[in-house]
């Protein structure tokens, strides 16, 4: 993946963070299941680079922000992710199409 889109969830009174992140996966799966192609796939990942595990409590916590990858900037332009959070836009914080810095790539998971 060479371009990504990162998402940062800012905190807010109106909704709380499970409820805000309950929001954000229904317009990435509708945002997703729009841009598939004729074998039903979608060429795009996520990321949860504040992701952690509790393991004395079997609870993991996503964090604040998750990433958008794609291998082509097209691939983003394309999934348009700026309108299925139009909504959200009062609790979210999206950049613009990054390029991966590759030099600070460390390993993939899959």
């Amino acid at each position: 993946m060479k371009y990504y889109i990162e998402v940062t969830l800012m905190k807010t009174d109106d909704f709380s963070p499970y409820e805000l992140w309950s929001r954000i996966y229904t317009q990435l799966h509708i945002a997703f299941a729009e841009i598939k192609d004729t074998h039903d796939k979608v060429n795009i990942g996520v990321s949860f680079p504040q992701y952690r595990f509790n393991a004395e409590k079997s609870v993991g916590f996503l964090g604040e922000k998750f990433r958008i990858f794609a291998q082509s900037q097209a691939d983003l332009e394309k999934l348009n992710i700026q309108k299925w959070f139009d909504r959200l836009t009062d609790y979210l914080h999206i950049t613009s199409i990054r390029e991966v810095p590759v030099n600070k790539i460390t390993c993939y998971a899959i």
